[in-house]
C-alpha cells in the first residue's frame, strides 16, 4: 500500500472514490452525490489540496482529509474529514494507515496542537479505530445530519499533540 498526498491530475479518480462514498455512507459526508456529480475538474483538484489517498495495485482505495482553517487564532487546530475506504478493501489496516499518516504529519508541522473531527455516531468501527489511536470524546451533536427522512447524530472528537 503506497499513501500519495495531492495529485491534481488524479482527479478522476478522486472523483470515481469521492462519489462511491458519497453515494455509500451518505450520512458521513456533507457532500450530495448528485451536485457533487456535476462539479468541474478545477473544483476536484481544488478539494485534492489537503487529501491523502490509500492506493493498491494502482488503485486508490481510501482517503482521507486534514486541514487547518486560515484564520491565525484557529490554525493550531487540523480538522480531520472525508475518512473513506472502499468496503472490499476495509480490514487490511488502510484506514489506520490513512490516519496514522495524517497524525504524524501533524506532529510534524510544530504549529498544530491538536487534531478535531466529527463522525457520525452509527459508524462504530471509525469511532473505535480514532479511540485505539489517542482521539477522545468531547461531545456529541443530535441531529447533526439529515439523509432523506432519517437523522444521525454527530460524535464529536479530539487528539492533543502535546
Amino acid at each position: 500500500m503506497i499513501i500519495q498526498t495531492n495529485q491534481p491530475d488524479r482527479w478522476q479518480e478522486y472523483r470515481e472514490l469521492r462519489l462511491r462514498a458519497l453515494r455509500d455512507v451518505p450520512q458521513a459526508f456533507l457532500d450530495d452525490p448528485e451536485d457533487a456529480q456535476n462539479w468541474p475538474a478545477e473544483e476536484w483538484q481544488k478539494r485534492m489540496e489537503n487529501m491523502y489517498f490509500a492506493e493498491v495495485e494502482g488503485k486508490w482505495v481510501g482517503m482521507i482529509g486534514a486541514y487547518t482553517e486560515p484564520k491565525k487564532k484557529l490554525q493550531h487546530i487540523s480538522n480531520v474529514v472525508s475518512f473513506f475506504v472502499l468496503p472490499e478493501n476495509r480490514g487490511q489496516g488502510i484506514g489506520k494507515a490513512l490516519l496514522l499518516r495524517v497524525i504524524d504529519d501533524a506532529k510534524n508541522k510544530k504549529i498544530i496542537k491538536k487534531l478535531q473531527l466529527g463522525v457520525v455516531t452509527t459508524q462504530e468501527s471509525a469511532v473505535q479505530l480514532y479511540l485505539s489511536l489517542g482521539f477522545r470524546k468531547i461531545g456529541e451533536q443530535k441531529y447533526a445530519v439529515k439523509v432523506g427522512d432519517e437523522y444521525f447524530d454527530d460524535l464529536l472528537m479530539e487528539m492533543y499533540l502535546e
